[in-house]
C-alpha cells in the first residue's frame, strides 16, 4: 500500500514537472524548432524529476495527510528508479504535451 502511494505521489509530481517544463520551454525557446524545445524538456528528465520531487516533499501542505508528506527519501529514490525503467520520458512528455495542446491550443 505505501509503495503504491509513493509511486502515485511521484508520478503526480513528475507530471507536474513535465507540464511546467513544456510551458517553460515554449517561452524560453520560442524561436527554436519544436524538436529542440522537446529535447530541452526530455534531456536529463529523470534527474530533474528526482530533484523536483525531493524539493516538493519539503513543502508542508496542510491538506495533504502526514502519511503522504512524510515519505522517506529512500522510498522516493526507489520509486523514481522503478519509473526510470517503466516510463519513457519521451513518451511521457509527448503524451502530456498532446493533452495540453488539446486543452490549450492557443498556448502551445
Amino acid at each position: 500500500m505505501t509503495e503504491t502511494m509513493v509511486k502515485m505521489y511521484v508520478i503526480n509530481k513528475v507530471g507536474e514537472l513535465a507540464k511546467t517544463a513544456i510551458y517553460r520551454s515554449e517561452i524560453v525557446n520560442a524561436g527554436k524548432a519544436g524538436f529542440e524545445k522537446f529535447e530541452a524538456v526530455v534531456n536529463n528528465f529523470w534527474d530533474r524529476a528526482e530533484e523536483y520531487v525531493l524539493k516538493e516533499k519539503e513543502i508542508d501542505r496542510k491538506w495533504i495527510p502526514d502519511v503522504v508528506e512524510n515519505l522517506g527519501e529512500e522510498a522516493i529514490h526507489k520509486a523514481i528508479k522503478v519509473l526510470r525503467v517503466e516510463l519513457d520520458p519521451k513518451k511521457l512528455v509527448q503524451d502530456i504535451f498532446n493533452i495540453e495542446k488539446k486543452e490549450n491550443p492557443a498556448a502551445l
